[in-house]
């Protein structure tokens, strides 16, 4: 039902696709804090993510979604 009501992952990010598929979600359903670690990320040297990029795609995708929805959440908040 979610994909259906936002879509799929962004595929022209090369990076920080999961933030805006986040970011997308949060405007039409409600996220539950889990005070628990569950999951791990490694990192590695020479690893992708670790690479200078052309852009900051995190920034991109950040104001991307203000200035589709402005600062404040569904909620008003």
């Amino acid at each position: 039902d979610l994909i259906e009501r936002i879509g799929d992952w962004d595929e022209s990010l090369e990076y920080a696709e999961d933030w805006d598929y986040w970011l997308r979600a949060s405007r039409v359903t409600q996220f539950a804090f889990i005070p628990a670690q569950l999951v791990a990320y490694r990192q590695r040297p020479g690893q992708g993510s670790r690479a200078p990029r052309r852009c900051n795609w995190s920034v991109l995708v950040v104001d991307r979604a203000v200035r589709q929805w402005g600062l404040a959440g569904p909620d008003g908040a």
